[in-house]
């Protein structure tokens, strides 16, 4: 993970205050928790939030983040 943070890091997309290792902790950290909730019933995901999360954590825009997953996420884009 710390090496595809440091790529994007280096790309502009990723914020670069804190070093790969240490951001790529703390997400672990996050997604542990929103797991934890899934878990618990109290969040539900088709996994469209958490991987939307995961990058407003990196200092991706929010929205650009939500474009990114949505494209993504588009069958046309996958050939389903």
């Amino acid at each position: 993970m710390a090496e595809i943070i440091a790529r994007g890091q280096r790309q502009g997309v990723f914020q670069a205050s804190v070093p790969p290792g240490p951001l790529g902790r703390a997400l672990e950290g996050r997604l542990v928790g929103l797991l934890e909730c899934v878990k618990a019933g109290t969040w539900t995901d088709d996994g469209t939030c958490t991987a939307t999360v995961a990058l407003i954590a990196m200092g991706v825009d929010a929205g650009r983040a939500a474009a990114c997953v949505r494209e993504l996420g588009d069958p046309e884009r996958i050939g389903a």
